[in-house]
């Protein structure tokens, strides 16, 4: 099933990369920009809940990546559903991510899950390139829940540092 995920995400790099007018990739810009494309599909009175299902699933798969490639963990699927998993308590889970934005617009952007994932994961997280937790001191590890009652989007219980 992982394969089938991987090459979801290849399609969106496919499919979306031409039409972005960017560098687009497994990175912050990318994901900027697809939040802007969920956002412009769910105006669209064709847009069916076949296609929704759809594009959950293949941006879902595209939105792990990014995740995966920026802040590190791997796919892992827990209780029944798929997630990138940071350790054994830690988790993002990207196609339910989209799905909610689907459902309920910008207030659950995929780009605003993206941008949280390293202030909330900050002692979890270890990109494929660095043997050291990342460190943001900047970042204040107690923030403002933004997603609302969480299905499964992101574990925020403290953490002991």
């Amino acid at each position: 099933m992982e394969d089938k995920i991987k090459a979801n995400a290849e399609l969106v790099l496919r499919q979306l990369g031409p039409l972005s007018g960017i560098d687009f990739g497994y990175n912050a810009q990318s994901v900027a920009w697809v939040d802007g494309f969920i956002e412009n599909q769910r105006i669209r009175p064709d847009l069916d809940n076949n296609a929704i299902h759809g594009l959950v699933n293949t941006l879902g798969s595209f939105l792990g990546e990014c995740i995966i490639h920026n802040f590190g963990g791997n796919w892992q699927k827990k209780d029944g559903e798929w997630c990138i998993s940071f350790d054994e308590k830690n988790a993002a889970y990207p196609f339910n991510t989209v799905r909610k934005q689907f459902a309920n617009g910008q207030e659950n952007s995929i780009k605003k899950f993206f941008d949280l994932i390293p202030v909330l994961f900050k002692r979890q997280i270890v990109t494929p390139d660095q043997s050291e937790t990342l460190e943001f001191p900047f970042l204040s590890a107690s923030m403002p829940d933004v997603f609302g009652p969480a299905e499964k989007s992101v574990d925020t219980t403290p953490r002991p540092m």
